[in-house]
């Protein structure tokens, strides 16, 4: 079946192939394009969702899983395949693809493809991470992308400058609108259930300039306040484990399994070589209540978000990130034999205050709600 599919890709992005075809499919699967992400020297996570009618409850695709060919291969033209096989788009993960290529040469360029129901993808680009004491790297970072806000052009800026990775920072969605409103969302309310989310991701995924950016680079993806609930009560349990698996099923990322919703850690570790060690936290999910000092809120500036701090901040036991990643942050920087230790967070370190009616004012979200773990970390990375 592969060299019939080979065979066929030559008719263009949208040629067919009979084997294993869902008759009940006739338009292009790859509405949401391809991706590839959580690279590695050796491997990389390649990404694709099967859905023809991305804003279907269904995805316009049924109850069926989906069998999916994928290739890679070391030119652009796909002569040279390196690896190749097939792995089924399950319904229960709307169809999405998830394949861990393992085996690859580190700092090297790949191209890739998928094959399904009678159609084959774009190519993609992607590469994995180097390695060795000459190891040398550029890398973007990206985040908070509302898509109500504007089209996302400034993708195109990244993807002209040839950077080897992206990370992106979190607030991939967002579940409200706010300020003037360029294009909308698909609805006006803020999703709640794992078919809301699917379609908000559905959405952002359908922008061009995304989509081709995450076609021609890998990414490494966190999550934000607006792409998932925060709070730890838990009554909003089946609202977060619902917005997780649906970014999750539309990010190209590596090890994920439906968890209890409570605790499903994203921080992860991105080596370069020699020269460099990113830590990816996760800022979120495991933090110590930040609705704190309500009675000193400054409610004409960021949304009641700015407060005056209070004694409770101060408290040397509060945590942004949660006993267990910070002991693991701490032994990953400590044991770090590379240059640089770098750390990415959702949120700003550094102080972020206003002065209003010469009172100070901090960002409630922000490090600036827990001091004693920020000079913990400033103290692990001296």
């Amino acid at each position: 079946m592969i060299k019939a599919l080979i065979a066929s890709s030559a008719l263009g992005s949208t040629a067919r192939y009979r084997a294993n075809a869902n008759p009940k499919v006739s338009s292009n699967p790859f509405q949401l394009g391809i991706a590839s992400g959580d690279v590695t020297t050796d491997s990389v996570i390649l990404w694709t969702r099967i859905a023809p009618l991305p804003q279907h409850v269904d995805g316009g695709i049924g109850e069926d899983d989906v069998p999916v060919i994928w290739q890679i291969a070391s030119d652009p033209g796909m002569t040279n395949i390196v690896q190749q096989g097939e792995q089924a788009a399950q319904s229960v993960l709307a169809h999405s693809v998830h394949v861990d290529v393992q085996k690859l040469e580190a700092g090297t360029d790949y191209w890739y493809r998928f094959f399904a129901n009678g159609y084959v993808s774009s190519v993609g680009r992607t590469k994995t991470l180097p390695s060795g004491n000459n190891a040398s790297t550029r890398f973007v970072t990206t985040s908070c992308q509302n898509y109500t806000h504007g089209h996302f052009v400034a993708y195109q800026h990244i993807v002209a400058d040839a950077p080897d990775f992206v990370i992106h920072l979190g607030d991939y969605i967002y579940d409200t609108s706010f300020g003037e409103t360029f294009r909308r969302h698909e609805s006006e309310k803020a999703p709640k259930s794992l078919i809301e989310f699917r379609q908000r991701h559905a959405l952002y995924k359908s922008d061009p300039d995304l989509q081709h950016a995450h076609s021609q680079l890998p990414f490494f993806t966190v999550i934000d306040n607006h792409d998932a609930v925060e709070d730890n009560d838990p009554a909003f349990y089946s609202v977060r484990a619902a917005a997780y698996q649906a970014w999750y099923e539309h990010m190209p990322v590596r090890g994920f399994s439906l968890r209890t919703p409570n605790k499903f850690d994203l921080s992860r570790v991105i080596k370069l070589g020699s020269i460099m060690q990113i830590n990816l936290l996760d800022t979120r999910q495991f933090r110590d209540k930040k609705d704190l000092c309500k009675d000193n809120i400054e409610k004409s500036i960021g949304f009641g978000n700015y407060r005056e701090r209070c004694d409770t901040l101060l408290d040397k036991d509060r945590s942004m990130l949660g006993s267990d990643q910070e002991r693991e942050l701490y032994r990953s920087i400590r044991n770090n034999s590379s240059a640089w230790n770098v750390v990415a967070s959702s949120v700003p370190v550094m102080p972020f205050r206003v002065t209003v009616d010469n009172e100070q004012y901090g960002y409630i979200g922000s490090w600036d709600a827990y001091p004693a773990n920020r000079q913990r970390l400033t103290d692990a990375m001296e």
